[in-house]
């Protein structure tokens, strides 16, 4: 009889101080809601900042589109070139040669499939021009091509750019999962992409699983309720 009454009057205290024990239930797998962490990496993607003196700054895949943005600018020795990647779409910044367009040229810098990430390349011989484009298939056809210095050469950016949407379908076979390649002729770049996205920890909220102060509370007065239940139990 005693028990029964005690297990009468005990259930409810438990399922009063279930949530205090254990905390609330946690949001269910496919919650579509975003977390801090991933607002954070979303908003830290690279997009290319103004330039600076001795920077100069370039969108890949501008705006969706496949092009660089600028495609054709002037850089003095020692200017430093970075391009900036999108994170919904790999490209590559491949040195390119003009006379065979969508082609590497021997000894060139490559930046290798990326996305989220930069590629920096310094000028380091301004009296010759530099064409890139991005080996990506079907992406140099479609005229993502660029030049630094273009008048310091005998192919225009125009007739390299046309000559690269010429191929069409007949672009020249080349690695698409190479490392990335370091140097360069008339540019050279010292390293491969690197991401520039902070990782972020998300902050604690109310509903995580860390015991608060008032849920320490909580479970010393449901603790001290029940020895007091069980004393006047055992008094019966």
């Amino acid at each position: 009889m005693i028990t029964t009454a005690f297990t009468i009057l005990i259930l409810p205290l438990l399922a009063l101080a279930s949530p205090q024990l254990y905390g609330p239930p946690p949001p269910p797998a496919n919650d579509p809601t975003p977390t801090s962490a991933s607002v954070a990496v979303a908003a830290a993607a690279p997009s290319a900042p103004p330039d600076s003196p001795g920077q100069m700054n370039v969108d890949v895949g501008f705006q969706e589109t496949f092009t660089f943005h600028p495609s054709n600018f002037s850089a003095p020795n020692g200017t430093t070139i970075t391009f900036f990647f999108p994170a919904d779409l790999q490209h590559t910044v491949v040195e390119g040669d003009p006379t065979n367009p969508c082609a590497p040229l021997a000894g060139g810098f490559d930046s290798s499939l990326t996305a989220s990430s930069q590629f920096t390349i310094t000028v380091t011989d301004d009296t010759r021009p530099v064409y890139f484009f991005c080996k990506v298939l079907t992406h140099c056809p479609a005229g993502m091509v660029g030049v630094i210095n273009e008048n310091k050469g005998n192919v225009t950016f125009a007739q390299y750019q046309a000559a690269a949407m010429a191929l069409g379908n007949t672009q020249p076979s080349v690695d698409q999962n190479n490392a990335p390649i370091t140097g360069g002729i008339g540019a050279q770049a010292t390293a491969g992409p690197s991401s520039d996205i902070a990782s972020a920890a998300p902050s604690p909220t109310s509903g995580g699983s860390g015991t608060s102060g008032a849920t320490r509370v909580a479970v010393t007065g449901f603790l001290g309720l029940l020895v007091v239940v069980m004393s006047a139990m055992l008094a019966l």
